[in-house]
């Protein structure tokens, strides 16, 4: 007898649609369910009913800073791999991303092979959603 595998959960917090489009098609799989949020709030209630593997966390916000909820997420028991994005980073929000416990920072525009490529990372290094 063999048990189906657990699914595997990202999500992606953009304020830009067409980002998260993009990368929900690009990452979606049938092991995988891919979701969005547009601003931290939205992230945050997401988060509480939707223990995630792999979160794709923009700097900037309408609500609020990236740089905020992966300082939350990191005090979290179990917290997901998180893949830091902005298309108006310096040298020092990739300092402070990386001191705070991210996995990466990705500068957009970004390549669609090395986003599946990092998040294949995210997912074996973190394998089950807890």
């Amino acid at each position: 007898m063999t048990s189906a595998s657990p699914t595997k959960k990202i999500l992606i917090v953009d304020d830009d649609q067409q980002v998260c489009r993009l990368l929900t098609n690009i990452l979606h799989s049938q092991d995988r369910t891919v979701l969005s949020a547009g601003s931290v709030s939205e992230a945050r209630e997401i988060l509480d009913s939707n223990p995630v593997n792999v979160v794709l966390l923009d700097l900037y916000l309408p609500d609020g800073n990236g740089l905020d909820l992966l300082s939350q997420l990191k005090k979290r028991n179990g917290p997901p791999v998180i893949i830091m994005m902005t298309a108006f980073g310096d040298w020092e929000a990739h300092v402070k991303s990386y001191n705070m416990g991210a996995f990466y920072f990705l500068d957009k525009p970004f390549q669609l092979t090395q986003v599946r490529t990092l998040v294949e990372h995210g997912l074996k290094l973190n394998p089950a959603v807890r």
